[in-house]
């Protein structure tokens, strides 16, 4: 039989002290023993207040501070920063806000999309006067790569200067693009466009190629990027023997387009 006593504490937890037979083995012999065991028979609900209190207030407060100070949930307001009126950069802008409209697994209800557009291009319109560039050329490096980033470098860009074209009276064909580091990664692409356009053209208009960066990449304009005061890549500008701008493109463009543009400054269309 098991017989034990309630033994209170002066925490409140209530205990009972029983004895259990045990065997004990010496030798040949062997004899029983009764060994007290003592289990938690009761627990005082102040007690349990006192040490669950404070861990559930801790918890309330690291939420508290999450919510508030980390913010974990994703963005209710997307702000989109494009370029000017008409650009490729407005346009696709445009499109994305289009489709972060859409309603996907639950409503957009708090979302909300601005797009900001400059008031004033920043770039030369058509129209206006190209500006008198001195840009380098092949004969001014010992290596082609120093003003050309593509893979190789085609010589055929870099032979003119764009004031010289102008005092000569040659309508040039002007791309600004960064095969190499560019941030929008249609620099290749278009540069492939230009070139599929010289063997029809290079007797009617000059060529001309021109990096974005001047030395390291993405800390300094290049001085002609700078006076054409261009911010993106790439650009291609038409400009007439009179230097005046007759076409520009912005972002990725097609030949057809930019074929167009030019066969109707030449006057062949």
């Amino acid at each position: 039989m098991r017989s034990g006593k309630v033994y209170p504490n002066a925490s409140g937890i209530h205990s009972v002290k029983s004895s259990l037979p045990v065997l004990a083995f010496a030798g040949s012999h062997f004899s029983i023993v009764k060994v007290p065991r003592f289990r938690i028979s009761a627990l005082s609900w102040r007690d349990a207040a006192l040490t669950l209190v404070p861990f559930v207030l801790l918890l309330i407060l690291v939420l508290w501070v999450t919510l508030h100070f980390v913010n974990p949930a994703p963005p209710t307001t997307i702000v989109m920063t494009s370029g000017a009126d008409g650009s490729m950069f407005q346009v696709h802008a445009g499109r994305y806000a289009k489709i972060l409209a859409r309603q996907g697994d639950g409503p957009l209800e708090t979302a909300r999309l601005s797009i900001t557009a400059l008031d004033v291009p920043r770039a030369p319109m058509p129209g206006t006067p190209a500006p008198r560039s001195k840009n380098l050329v092949a004969s001014d490096v010992a290596d082609l790569r120093a003003i050309d980033s593509s893979e190789p470098p085609d010589p055929r860009l870099h032979q003119t200067r764009i004031a010289d074209s102008i005092a000569q009276g040659r309508p040039q064909l002007i791309v600004f693009a960064t095969p190499r580091y560019c941030v929008s990664r249609v620099c290749g692409p278009v540069l492939d466009v230009v070139r599929s356009l010289i063997p029809a053209y290079d007797s009617r208009v000059a060529f001309v190629h021109q990096e974005i960066w001047q030395g390291n990449p993405g800390q300094k304009f290049a001085p002609t990027v700078q006076e054409w005061n261009l911010r993106t890549e790439p650009w291609i500008f038409l400009v007439d023997g009179q230097g005046v701008i007759r076409a520009r493109f912005e972002g990725l463009t097609t030949r057809r387009e930019i074929e167009a543009a030019l066969r109707r400054m030449l006057g062949l269309e």
